[in-house]
């Protein structure tokens, strides 16, 4: 187990993590720690970090959630995990600010894979978030 721990860690050794930033400065928020409600189910959303930048007169909201599996995820999977990310901050902040969706971002934490809600805008990852609510919900 620690030594997959210390593998993991490894790979982030020489990492630019600049690939998950703005490039403005950031200010970090303060996440409300609830239940949504989607497709009649609970779904607890819980991101690592949830961020604002930009002017004041327009300020972008993103957060980025890390994921991890020991089979991993395919990118599918993490973009589950995205749009409900940007449910997440449009449900509880986007009064406030304009929530950005490539700044809506999941990282597998095993692969360095990651996956921002505008890849499914853009249809380059499939919308199964609802898809598998409600194959869920069957077996409730």
């Amino acid at each position: 187990m620690y030594k997959r721990n210390i593998d993991i860690l490894d790979k982030y050794k020489n990492f630019d993590f600049e690939v998950w930033r703005p490039t403005s400065e950031l200010k970090f928020l303060k996440k409300p720690n609830s239940l949504l409600e989607m497709n009649g189910l609970p779904v607890q959303i819980r991101p690592n970090h949830v961020f604002y930048y930009g002017a004041k007169d327009k300020k972008s909201l993103g957060g980025i959630w890390f994921i991890t599996w020991l089979e991993g995820f395919k990118r599918s999977d993490l973009g589950i995990y995205s749009e409900a990310l940007y449910r997440y901050l449009t449900s509880y902040f986007s009064e406030e600010y304009e929530i950005n969706p490539a700044s809506c971002i999941t990282v597998d934490v095993s692969s360095t894979n990651s996956v921002g809600y505008n890849e499914i805008i853009n249809g380059e990852i499939p919308s199964l978030l609802d898809s598998t609510l409600s194959e869920l919900k069957k077996f409730i």
